[in-house]
């Protein structure tokens, strides 16, 4: 009988090992919105995205998007991605994204009182017939739960500015990105976000304003569904982004 609690017992925690490895309680950029918070991945935790996204620019062209990601838990409290965007433009012309590559550094755990905070960057290089230019950006995030309320129920606020490398005439020097939501329990397998999302886009005088819905819930103890959309306007015009996506706790 000792013996059968015991093995019960070992099962739990692999399980329970399992299910935290799943991180549907972490924020992700992209799973489901542009939300992110500030904790990395663990040490040397390998996941695999993929994310489809639907969204319609201010230039009024509809786009389709499947962005496969890889990211690596490494160094410790700290977080590597890379990722490349397939993209289909009017639903009749296919080309590649660019290819991005990006890490943050989590620099401390949050008090009662003080947030965390993480610094990251990366860089967008060029691969599509329709992009130039590696243009580098740097990010900051800051997380903060709230007091007296369950452990998933936080503020989060992500800031990034990028360098238009290769700028054109009719293009910005660099843009700006502020992200400022809640998540907040749905359930024991299920985390919301809500966020408004404040984006200048590379071309002259157009910024997009959007608020943002999304949800991230937890299929298996390895996997995590996601599903999101927002709507916004952007130089007087509507804007309209939807996204569903998996993570995968691959090895």
């Amino acid at each position: 009988m000792k013996r059968r609690l015991l093995a019960l017992g070992v099962a739990a925690c692999m399980l329970a090992g399992e299910a935290r490895a799943a991180d549907h309680d972490n924020l992700e950029d992209g799973q489901p919105t542009t939300l992110a918070d500030a904790y990395a991945a663990p040490y040397l935790e390998r996941q695999v995205h993929g994310i489809f996204r639907y969204q319609r620019s201010a230039e009024r062209k509809h786009e389709l998007f499947f962005e496969p990601r890889f990211e690596l838990g490494f160094p410790r409290n700290a977080q590597i991605s890379l990722f490349t965007p397939v993209k289909l433009v009017d639903f009749e012309k296919v080309d590649l994204g660019r290819f991005g590559a990006d890490a943050f550094y989590n620099l401390n755990q949050e008090t009662l009182v003080v947030p965390a905070f993480a610094l990251g960057g990366g860089v967008e290089a060029p691969t599509g017939k329709e992009t130039h230019g590696f243009d580098p950006y740097v990010q900051v995030y800051v997380s903060k739960l709230l007091p007296g309320m369950d452990y998933w129920n936080g503020v989060h606020v992500n800031g990034r500015w990028q360098f238009n490398a290769a700028k054109r005439e009719d293009e910005r020097p660099g843009r700006y990105r502020f992200v400022a939501g809640y998540a907040f329990r749905v359930s024991a397998s299920m985390i919301g976000v809500v966020d408004y999302v404040r984006e200048q886009i590379m071309k002259k005088d157009v910024t997009e304003d959007r608020g943002e819905l999304g949800f991230r819930y937890q299929i298996t103890p390895l996997l995590v569904g996601t599903v999101g959309g927002g709507a916004g306007a952007a130089d007087g015009r509507m804007t309209g982004r939807a996204a569903v996506g998996l993570q995968y706790y691959a090895f």
